[in-house]
């Protein structure tokens, strides 16, 4: 026979100092997953990450068929680096601001290591990435971690980026908001932190 799921990993988190948002843990989605009667199911849900590290991975392992595995959302680049990038994950974190590199960090790639079964539906999107410019500095804000409705928002010099929107799904008679991406870091005072993609991923901080 077949079952139903709804796979959510968990979100990644934020890094330091002027730094790129967390990217949400990644959405993976099928009606027709095959098991049979008689199988053991192990199902592993994925936590969110603390400040500065990966989101937790969510699997699920039968008996006798394929296992399905979604990515935890990556953390945003730290900015107490020069131009640190966000880390990949179900969806990407957010760059974090140049400081003394020439750029700033770009946003992390959304990767799905689940091409295969074709029965799977993926959602995730990479995170945006951080200003070259802003703060008494001058050298930029963090970007916005991505979300599963929508890639992370580009920093601008008064603006940490919007994280990554996210995607209401119906369950029976619920509707659920899924997956939106933390906002970019900023310096306080030189403007306002990346809004919340879908307001429920973390506001970016001053």
């Amino acid at each position: 026979g077949t079952v139903e799921y709804f796979l959510v990993a968990g979100g990644g988190g934020g890094g330091y100092q002027l730094a790129g948002g967390g990217g949400a843990g990644a959405i993976l989605y099928t009606n027709d997953y095959p098991v049979s009667t008689s199988a053991n199911c192990y199902i592993t849900i994925g936590a969110g990450g603390a400040q500065q590290t990966r989101g937790g991975n969510s699997t699920i392992q039968v008996d006798d068929a394929p296992s399905v595995f979604v990515h935890g959302g990556g953390q945003g680049g730290n900015g107490t680096g020069d131009g640190v990038p966000g880390k990949p994950g179900g969806c990407g974190g957010g760059g974090a601001r140049r400081r003394l590199a020439p750029t700033a960090g770009v946003g992390g790639t959304s990767v799905n290591p689940q091409p295969s079964p074709t029965y799977s539906t993926f959602y995730g999107n990479p995170g945006g990435p951080g200003s070259n410019a802003g703060n008494p500095d001058n050298n930029g804000q963090g970007g916005g971690g991505g979300g599963v409705g929508g890639t992370g928002g580009t920093a601008a010099p008064n603006a940490g980026g919007a994280g990554g929107t996210g995607l209401s799904f119906s369950h029976d008679t619920n509707i659920t908001l899924y997956g939106g991406g933390g906002g970019g870091g900023i310096w306080n005072g030189t403007g306002t932190g990346g809004t919340p993609g879908s307001s429920i991923g973390g506001e970016g901080s001053p």
